[in-house]
């Protein structure tokens, strides 16, 4: 069985708590509001996803790739980011703010 593949999905406001989503791609995806704590995303990829206010607590990103999706929230001391690939923009800088860190 292959792996779980989206695209130009609309998801907004869903729940992927708790789930292993390993290897699982999303392209082109709103995913605007939507639950991913306590998820398993190793190695998984968001590509050109909105992701405006999708919250990611206590999940496991290591190796997953959000390069060129945006509006994410990631909290850093919760989540496992070990390979965690962003694009170097403000989304990716802001989450700097949660250790009290302004690159501006």
């Amino acid at each position: 069985m292959g792996q779980p593949y989206f695209s130009e999905c609309k998801l907004d406001l869903g729940s992927f708590q708790q789930a292993t989503a390993d290897r699982w791609v999303f392209e082109r995806c709103s995913l605007v509001d939507v639950d991913f704590s306590d998820v398993t995303l190793t190695r998984s990829r968001f590509t050109d996803c909105d992701l405006t206010r999708a919250r990611f607590a206590d999940a496991d990103l290591r190796d997953a790739n959000l390069k060129g999706s945006y509006g994410y929230r990631i909290d850093l001391a919760t989540c496992r980011t070990k390979g965690l690939r962003l694009t170097p923009d403000d989304a990716a800088l802001a989450l700097l703010h949660q250790f009290g860190i302004d690159l501006g």
